[in-house]
């Protein structure tokens, strides 16, 4: 199994059958260390689990670069505002290390849902306990 698989598995909790359907829908990748995932400004139209290495987010303001998350192994990373909304990204993603990442398009993500139909309750709930993390660590 793989750390995307155990990922999945732990935290939407979803059945064997749909887990491999899940799965497939991810691509693996591999970038380069300075290379970027995502560069503020363009839309993002894609999700991508850290299978290895390390991805900084950042903006840039007043000539300064401001660091707003770290990625790691085990970890998903993207621009959420502009992965949903479709709007251009903000944060630029940076590989701070060589990284192999699974990667999903914003149109497979969106399949999830017509291949499972509980993913959107699932994903809900993930949601839920994402913004509780958050609260905690502000």
């Amino acid at each position: 199994m793989t750390e995307l698989e155990k990922y999945i598995q732990t935290y939407f909790g979803v059945e064997e059958n749909d887990l491999s359907k899940i799965v497939s829908l991810f691509e693996p990748i591999q970038i380069k260390k300075g290379e970027y995932f995502q560069k503020s400004g363009a839309c993002s139209n894609k999700l991508a689990f850290v299978q290895s290495g390390i991805l900084r987010e950042f903006i840039e303001v007043e000539e300064k670069e401001i660091t707003k998350w770290i990625s790691t192994h085990g970890y998903f990373v993207v621009d959420l505002g502009s992965f949903v909304f479709k709007m251009p990204a903000r944060w630029n993603i940076q590989a701070i290390t060589d990284c192999e990442l699974f990667v999903i398009d914003s149109s497979n993500y969106q399949k999830i849902g017509e291949v499972i139909p509980i993913w959107l309750v699932l994903e809900k709930q993930f949601i839920t306990r994402c913004f509780a993390f958050l609260e905690e660590r502000i």
